[in-house]
């Protein structure tokens, strides 16, 4: 992995939380914030989230608030799953 493919995540105190690696934000709302970031797609959540920082061009996020989740969603896991269930699915019409 190539430093310029990485993502920072550094949270204080569950008040302030630095991100490296941001592309793009997707949603931003007082309790949720969702980004796409060098590691995939980054969730999170909490009350009264604000962006106090912003610089896509260096890849740069910093959220203030009352921080309560950071999720990845599994969306590989999900596809491999979904793709298994309908193998199964087929198999079980066939026989």
């Amino acid at each position: 992995m190539q430093l310029a493919d990485q993502s920072v995540i550094e949270l204080s105190n569950r008040e302030i939380l630095k991100l490296t690696g941001v592309q793009h934000i997707d949603i931003f709302e007082t309790e949720r914030i969702v980004l796409l970031t060098e590691q995939g797609t980054l969730e999170v959540q909490g009350v009264q989230l604000n962006i106090t920082q912003l610089d896509l061009d260096a890849g740069v996020l910093q959220i203030t608030g009352n921080i309560d989740a950071l999720i990845y969603p599994q969306e590989r896991h999900k596809h491999k799953h979904k793709k298994q269930s309908q193998q199964s699915f087929i198999q079980k019409m066939l026989s």
